[in-house]
């Protein structure tokens, strides 16, 4: 199980995603991997990619959170139906 987590990478599975996919990271995450990140975006087909000029945890500071969730429900509202 342990040896199958290594090798799994995200992105080999994106092109099948027929769903819109927002993808967020920051400018200066080190807990990510940011290259497996980017071609998750560029793989998915409706796949979507937005950069932030902070770190991982830093999206925790109120400022930060606010402008990512403001974007999470931009995407949302873009991408689903009026109900």
């Amino acid at each position: 199980m342990l040896l199958q987590m290594l090798r799994y990478k995200h992105g080999d599975h994106a092109p099948r995603l027929r769903m819109p996919l927002l993808v967020s990271i920051g400018e200066h995450d080190r807990e990510t991997v940011a290259a497996d990140t980017v071609e998750l975006a560029d793989r998915a087909p409706r796949g979507e990619l937005r950069t932030y000029p902070f770190s991982h945890f830093e999206i925790y500071r109120p400022d930060n959170r606010d402008k990512v969730v403001a974007d999470q429900i931009g995407f949302l509202r873009r991408v689903l139906p009026a109900m």
